[in-house]
C-alpha cells in the first residue's frame, strides 16, 4: 500500500470514527432523554398511583356512608311497615268497635222508639184516667153539693 493510500485509510478511518462518536454522541442524548422521560413518566405514574389510591380511600369511606344511610334507612323502612301494621290492626278494631257500636246505636233508637210510643201511650192513658178523675171529681162534687137523692142540702 502506497503513502496515499495509507493516508486515505487512515483518514476513512477517522471519519469512521468521527461518524462513530458523533452518532454514539447522538445515541447517548437520546438514552438520556429516555432516561429521563422515564424518570418523568416513573414520576407521573407515582403521582397517579397516590391519586388513585386517594381516590380508593375516598370510595371506601363514600360506600361506607352509604352502606351506613342504606342499613339506617331500612331499620327506619321496617320501623314504618310495623307502624303500618300496627295502625292497620288498630284500623281493624276500630272499624269492628265502630260496627258494634252502629248496632248497639240500632238497638237504643229501637229502643227509643219503644219508649217514645210507650210514653205516647202513658200519656193518653194519663189522659183518660184525668178525664175520668175528672168526671169522678164532678159526680162526688155533684153528690155532696146536691145530696143523695139529687135534693140539694141545706
Amino acid at each position: 500500500m502506497t503513502g496515499e493510500e495509507m493516508e486515505r485509510a487512515i483518514e476513512f478511518l477517522l471519519q469512521s470514527q468521527a461518524n462513530f462518536d458523533a452518532r454514539l454522541e447522538q445515541t447517548n442524548q437520546q438514552v438520556a432523554e429516555t432516561n429521563r422521560q422515564v424518570a418523568e413518566t416513573n414520576r407521573q405514574l407515582a403521582e397517579t398511583n397516590m391519586q388513585l389510591q386517594a381516590y380508593a380511600e375516598t370510595q371506601t369511606e363514600f360506600i361506607q356512608i352509604v352502606t351506613g344511610h342504606i342499613k339506617a334507612q331500612a331499620e327506619i323502612n321496617a320501623s314504618v311497615r310495623e307502624s303500618i301494621r300496627e295502625l292497620t290492626a288498630s284500623q281493624h278494631e276500630l272499624t269492628a268497635s265502630h260496627n258494634e257500636l252502629t248496632v248497639s246505636q240500632r238497638e237504643l233508637t229501637s229502643s227509643q222508639q219503644e219508649l217514645t210510643a210507650a210514653q205516647r201511650e202513658l200519656t193518653a192513658s194519663q189522659l183518660r184516667t184525668d178525664e175520668r178523675l175528672d168526671r169522678l171529681a164532678a159526680t162526688v162534687e155533684r153528690f155532696i153539693t146536691e145530696g143523695r137523692n139529687g135534693n140539694s142540702q141545706q
